[in-house]
């Protein structure tokens, strides 16, 4: 799970910083996919360099995935509604909420079937 999420934390980064410049500068804010890539890559390096602190790391990974889900709920609702045809004020921004919502969606997932295998492993031993 840690490389998957270093995959996930370095598309969250490039996501924010091109947001940002795409943006025009306009606002900080178009770089909080980065900021919370910032955190997802130093988790998963701890839980790749210290294996014993996996566990525990991926726990935290999947808190912030959480938080962020809360955060970009009603950006992806927005980005559904553009889908489907509706003029949208800061496409770009919802664009970006929308993408950051299916991104986190996917890792949750991956998360959570991460930990089924831990537990299956353990039962085995």
């Amino acid at each position: 799970m840690g490389k998957t999420t270093l995959i996930f934390s370095l598309i969250y980064i490039i996501m924010g910083i091109g947001g940002y410049f795409a943006s025009g500068k306009a606002s900080v804010t178009a770089l909080i996919p980065s900021f919370f890539g910032i955190v997802f890559f130093i988790f998963a390096v701890i839980a790749i360099k210290k294996p014993s602190l996996n566990k525990h790391m991926l726990h935290g990974i999947m808190f912030l995935v959480l938080v962020s889900l809360g955060g970009t709920f009603k950006g992806f609702g927005k980005m559904i509604n553009w889908l489907s045809g509706q003029e949208i004020e800061r496409l770009l921004a919802v664009q970006i909420q929308g993408t950051f919502f299916i991104l986190n969606t996917v890792l949750l997932i991956f998360g959570i079937n991460s930990f089924i295998q831990a537990r299956k492993i353990r039962k085995q031993e």
